[in-house]
């Protein structure tokens, strides 16, 4: 490990990595669950309502299986700052054009698999910097942190969503949603990474995918992943 990698340095990357990420998964929550409501209201149909909601975790599932060997193989860094921002751009550009499709069912389905996907890359990077950003003595704490920011998020994200759609309605959300994106990103621009740390296997990205693959096929993690969604994000309803 680095000797310039001092204590400091970690315990500022511990708190921006923690309230960096609150506030953006966090954020992404509370958005896709007012999303989820407003189709509610607006169509009455709860089957719609599960849609959306499954729509917020599906191209998470799937990110995680392609993407993981893409993070892997570039800077860690420019990636966690470069999704945020862009999943802010996303919901700026969705919040504008949305005024036009207030009741369009496709339009606000395919945003939701955006901006979820985004998300996915995000958590993925921010994630898989962990080593980057700590000594080998502290990657407990921060893995720690990652699954308590997890349970905060799974928890309180649909009550905060409903909250906040009661109070702002959905545009009010998608704006505020957006802004939290760019909060984040700049916060990020100042997480300090341990170039010293290995990112590299030296496979190329096929045999990457092809291991990850087996491993994951071997493991059951579908299925595991498939059955645990309901207690992650219970279904309301109504």
């Amino acid at each position: 490990m680095c000797n310039s990698f001092k204590d400091g340095t970690v315990k500022t990357n511990f708190i921006i990595y923690f309230v960096s990420r609150l506030i953006s998964d966090l954020g992404s929550s509370v958005f896709s669950f007012a999303l989820s409501l407003y189709v509610l209201d607006i169509t009455g149909s709860a089957a719609l309502f599960t849609i959306i909601v499954g729509f917020s975790y599906l191209p998470k599932t799937i990110v995680s299986i392609v993407a993981g060997v893409y993070v892997d193989k570039h800077d860690k860094k420019k990636l966690v700052i470069l999704f945020d921002f862009m999943s802010g751009i996303v919901t700026l550009i969705f919040w504008i054009i949305f005024k036009a499709y207030t009741k369009s069912i496709p339009f606000i389905t395919g945003f939701q698999i955006v901006l979820s996907a985004l998300v996915g890359m995000f958590v993925l990077a921010l994630n898989s910097s962990i080593p980057n950003l700590s000594t080998k003595e502290n990657i407990v704490k921060f893995n720690s942190m990652s699954m308590g920011i997890t349970a905060i998020v799974s928890m309180g994200g649909p009550v905060i969503g409903a909250i906040a759609y009661k109070a702002f309605g959905i545009f009010g959300v998608t704006f505020i949603d957006g802004i939290t994106f760019f909060i984040s990103g700049t916060m990020e621009v100042f997480l300090k990474y341990n170039k010293t740390v290995a990112n590299r296997d030296g496979k190329g990205y096929f045999e990457s995918f092809h291991t990850v693959w087996t491993y994951l096929n071997g493991e059951k993690v579908f299925s595991i992943y498939s059955n645990s969604i309901s207690y992650d994000y219970p279904m309301v309803y109504f």
